[in-house]
């Protein structure tokens, strides 16, 4: 368990300052919504990435009893995609970097899991290929077909939970993100923040999902 709060922590402390310094070069190159990270915005991201990562540790541990290395993988997908999701409900992009990162974390970890076990982590990696190119594919088309229904940084986030997760936990991630991408549709409609004709960011939506889907159930 002490490798996973070593890990958390490196990976929330890191990924807000990288936000803060993404959202500054931004503000600089005047682009729309733009906005510097105050401390006190920060504390609160800080804060709500380290209550993430707490109970993911406490149900992945507790409930799940799963292994460090698919403990790690769930942790490290959740955390390195939470500041892009920030990002995205801000400025409407999911910045490449960002997903870059959380893509060569997916390579460290296959890495290790084939100097523990080659023949496992060959199967995992089919599992894990299988389901990116499934979700590449079909929101890909979703696109083609509908004009405008999601971006292209979507469809990189959807590949990359695939990597991490497998066709059944992308399955299930999918699920959890329309739920709250949904939920989430009909609150700012009451509340009249949105119109039916405006769009909102799904990566906020994704990012949860992929939450949702390692704490209730485990994958």
């Amino acid at each position: 368990m002490l490798i996973d709060v070593i890990v958390s922590l490196v990976l929330v402390a890191a990924g807000v300052f990288a936000m803060r310094m993404y959202l500054d070069g931004e503000k600089e190159k005047g682009s729309e919504g733009a906005f510097t990270l105050s401390a006190r915005r920060m504390g609160l991201l800080l804060l709500i990435g380290l209550l993430a990562a707490g109970g993911m540790i406490a149900v992945l541990n507790g409930v799940y009893h799963l292994p460090l290395l698919e403990r790690l993988k769930r942790l490290v997908l959740v955390l390195s995609i939470y500041p892009a999701a920030v990002i995205d409900a801000h400025l409407r992009k999911l910045p490449n970097p960002f997903l870059l990162f959380t893509l060569g974390a997916r390579v460290v970890l296959l890495l290790i899991e084939l100097a523990v076990d080659a023949s496992a982590a060959w199967n995992t990696l089919k599992d894990c290929l299988l389901g990116a190119v499934i979700l590449a594919a079909f929101f890909l088309l979703m696109l083609l077909v509908f004009k405008g229904s999601i971006g292209m940084g979507d469809i990189k986030l959807f590949g990359l939970i695939g990597l991490y997760k497998g066709i059944w936990g992308s399955v299930q991630a999918v699920f959890y993100a329309l739920v709250v991408s949904f939920v989430v549709a009909i609150v700012l409609l009451i509340a009249r923040k949105k119109s039916r004709k405006d769009s909102i960011p799904f990566g906020p939506s994704i990012a949860f999902g992929a939450f949702l889907a390692s704490m209730l159930s485990g994958v």
